[in-house]
């Protein structure tokens, strides 16, 4: 039986943990998305569909965005994990800072178009809200996420020791 360094399976688990988190917020940002855009094109406001408002429009532009930064941060991490890239470690702490960032934004935008609606308990974007505000929390808060990607960054820098 070949046993694996302790460090070893601990940074394996807390990556699987880390893209489990950040493809879970590549979800929430969908279904966000999903009710919102779907709320915006049926419901009217001032005699016209509320996503024909500036405001409304630019708002559901910025959650579509999110949701594209976010999917492609994860399949670059993907990527790097089935290559096994050195990057990989530093690639996963990235993507799941980045796609809980997006998410907890993202649901907070949807909550804005949908109004009370999107507040109501059993409500997607509700649940998204509140669940998104956990996955900038587990598997290594977004504060620790910042940390250990400036350290990877400063390490990278010209003259680093």
């Amino acid at each position: 039986c070949h046993e694996l360094p302790t460090a070893l399976l601990v940074t394996t688990a807390l990556a699987y943990g880390r893209m489990s988190v950040a493809w879970g917020c590549v979800g929430i940002l969908r279904a966000c998305l999903a009710a919102a855009t779907a709320h915006a094109a049926g419901r009217e406001q001032f005699g016209r569909p509320l996503a024909e408002h500036q405001l409304v429009a630019g708002h559901i532009a910025d959650l579509y965005t999110a949701e594209q930064v976010a999917a492609r941060v994860c399949e670059h991490a993907s990527r790097c994990w089935d290559e096994g890239s050195p990057d990989q470690v530093v690639a996963t702490v990235l993507a799941k800072h980045v796609s809980a960032t997006q998410a907890a934004r993202g649901a907070a935008t949807a909550v804005q178009i949908l109004a009370s609606a999107g507040s109501r308990d059993g409500h997607t974007v509700a649940r998204a809200y509140r669940d998104a505000k956990l996955m900038e929390i587990i598997e290594g808060s977004n504060e620790l996420c910042r940390l250990m990607l400036a350290r990877h960054a400063l390490s990278a820098a010209p003259g680093a020791p």
